[in-house]
């Protein structure tokens, strides 16, 4: 879902048709009011709100519905890095902020802003899909024609357009954004009124406006190479009487998309003269100024409902949703039971997933934050066993090594490869281990010897588990609904485990449950606390967190009596993290429980 107001609605709009070019999958642009109003659950989504400014309120508001609805990505794109936009984005570490600083004054119609976020978006997609690269200049993207010449014949052959009140715009499929641009633009300027339809609808009751209104109108055809002949065989059928503009985009698909994007931006230069407007300049009147800054839109807090926040979280149902089908009293009911189980135990022992939990996805190859390390230290100090379970292999343990005191590695337990491999910080000698078995061995094999996955990804061997991770561009999804292929075909008795960034492939029994094993079998814990960000039933911390009490900083399972993501809403990975590790109140001999606080809201 991408997000925005006035000309950043049609880079909305342009990022959604390459996105559905380029994937395949689905997507839609949106005004802030209709996302806000839309009521919808965003977990499964990625939005991204784009605002050349990064001020006006709407597209702030949008963005603090986004934050505190937890889409499964969040992004904004903007022009202005003091923007209040970047500002709020700044307080969330799972947000992506991407900041395009542009040295032009961008005027009325937004022009630079809308033409740099095009191209930037364009060669993100391209890129992250490795389908090569947008022209990189005018005459490129207009088959080597050079831009005067191309500027003049959209001078000429456009002439006859502007004597009119009314244009339709007729339009490709792929060229929607560039077409809803145009409407942007003139209505915006005033230059004139604009109808925009695809070709066949078209021919579906729209050509009747033609029909009345001839003398006062005049058709404006942005077409790609694909439809030229159906554009061509429509406009011969439009009275000869109505002037028309056909205008075909070559190339790619993408680089004819950003051709009819910078014609839309260079028409309203036509067209102005005409009206004795300048479209730069149009004049604002006073009720618009008020109606820009028209609180229509409820701003947004990033403090809501914990409990409903958490029990969407488990249902992936709006709690509006619930109540209609009779569901909310009964998950009312499990939270607060599961909260009063949580402010009820007496704690032996934590027990930290790593990637996601204690460090952010895109971080997992740098040390942990010292503001994460102090929080750990304090409770490491005052006596709490902190145990550490993750797929990472040696890596984890030279990470851990290099941001803790060394007169703590004795107090911390680690279990590397999803809990085959468990040590002590400060020892090389594993206190418990379990060898590859032959099944996991040949089925390593058949993973790197397939064609597909070996475009795609990079398989690991380490202990007892075998790591699938996708190169960039390529999707986590596919990947493992290939090494899912693979590994029950082989019918092994093997199991598949997903974290944010991998696939882990393992024998049966061998999973982060195991160190709680280790833990209440050699050390008589009886009340670990896990922590973790993928709860979910295909997450490498689903047995973790469903085999003691849990958080989860992230995906949950709809288990009501285990793992409950209890953060703020709108706080996700190491901010949730950092929000329970905050509430541990440590006691005698180890023990700790969690305060209130645990629960508490995040701060504005």
């Amino acid at each position: 879902m991408a997000i925005g107001s006035g000309g950043a609605l049609s880079v909305a709009r342009l990022a959604c048709s390459i996105h559905e070019l380029v994937t395949g999958q689905p997507a839609i642009a949106v005004t802030p009011f209709g996302f806000i109003r839309g009521g919808l659950n965003l977990g499964g989504s990625t939005v991204l709100c784009i605002s050349a400014n990064g001020s006006n309120p709407d597209i702030l508001a949008a963005f603090r519905h986004a934050a505190t609805r937890e889409p499964a990505a969040l992004a904004v794109l903007c022009g202005n890095p003091e923007g209040q936009l970047v500002r709020d984005a700044a307080r969330f570490g799972w947000v992506h902020r991407e900041i395009l600083n542009h040295p032009h004054s961008d005027g009325f119609l937004a022009t630079h802003s809308a033409l740099g976020f095009a191209m930037l978006l364009t060669r993100a997609f391209l890129r992250a899909t490795s389908a090569g690269e947008p022209p990189k200049t005018l005459p490129a993207l207009f088959q080597r024609r050079s831009w005067a010449a191309v500027r003049q014949q959209l001078q000429v052959g456009t002439a006859r357009l502007w004597a009119v009140r009314t244009v339709v715009v007729l339009h490709s499929p792929m060229l929607e954004a560039a077409a809803f641009d145009v409407e942007s633009r003139f209505t915006e300027a005033a230059l004139c009124n604009v109808q925009l339809c695809d070709y066949r609808n078209f021919g579906h009751g729209r050509h009747h406006w033609l029909a009345k209104m001839p003398e006062s109108s005049a058709v404006l055809s942005l077409a790609t190479q694909e439809d030229a002949d159906l554009a061509l065989r429509t406009l011969a059928l439009i009275p000869a009487t109505i002037p028309r503009a056909p205008l075909t985009f070559e190339g790619s698909p993408t680089s004819g998309l950003l051709a009819a994007l910078v014609t839309s931006i260079v028409l309203p230069e036509f067209i102005g003269p005409a009206r004795r407007i300048d479209p730069a300049k149009p004049g604002v009147p006073s009720f618009g100024r008020k109606l820009y800054r028209l609180s229509a839109l409820r701003r947004q807090s990033f403090v809501g409902a914990q409990q409903a926040r958490a029990i969407e979280r488990k249902t992936g149902a709006t709690s509006e949703l619930l109540a209609s089908q009779g569901q909310l009293p009964f998950w009312e009911s499990a939270y607060r039971k599961y909260t009063e189980r949580l402010q009820a135990a007496a704690f032996d022992s934590l027990v930290l997933d790593y990637d996601g939990t204690l460090c952010e996805v895109d971080a997992r190859f740098d040390r942990l934050t010292p503001v994460v390390v102090n929080d750990l230290t304090r409770l490491l100090k005052r006596g709490v066993p902190v145990v550490i379970a993750t797929g990472r292999g040696d890596s984890a343990v030279e990470s851990l090594r290099a941001v803790f005191e060394r007169t703590l590695w004795s107090k911390i337990l680690i279990g590397l490869n999803s809990g085959s491999r468990i040590f002590r910080l400060d020892s090389k000698v594993a206190l418990r281990q379990q060898a590859a078995t032959p099944e996991l061995e040949a089925v390593a094999t058949r993973l790197r010897a397939d064609h597909w996955l070996a475009g795609a990804a990079n398989v690991h061997s380490s202990g007892c588990t075998v790591s699938v991770r996708p190169k960039p561009g390529a999707s986590l999804q596919d990947v493992a609904d290939r090494v899912r292929t693979i590994v029950q075909t082989d019918l092994a008795p093997l199991c598949l485990r997903e974290s944010t960034h991998s696939v882990d492939v393992a024998p049966h029994g061998v999973s982060k449950r195991v160190v709680l094993d280790y833990l209440r079998e050699e050390q008589g814990s009886v009340e670990p606390l896990g922590i973790g960000d993928r709860g979910d039933p295909d997450g490498n911390d689903f047995d973790l967190l469903h085999a003691c009490l849990s958080l989860s900083v992230d995906r949950v399972s709809s288990a009501p009596d285990h793992c409950w993501n209890l953060a703020a809403a709108g706080t996700r990975f190491v901010a949730a993290t950092r929000n329970y590790l905050r509430a541990i109140r440590p006691g005698p001999a180890g023990s700790f429980r969690l305060s209130r606080a645990a629960f508490a809201e995040m701060p504005e």
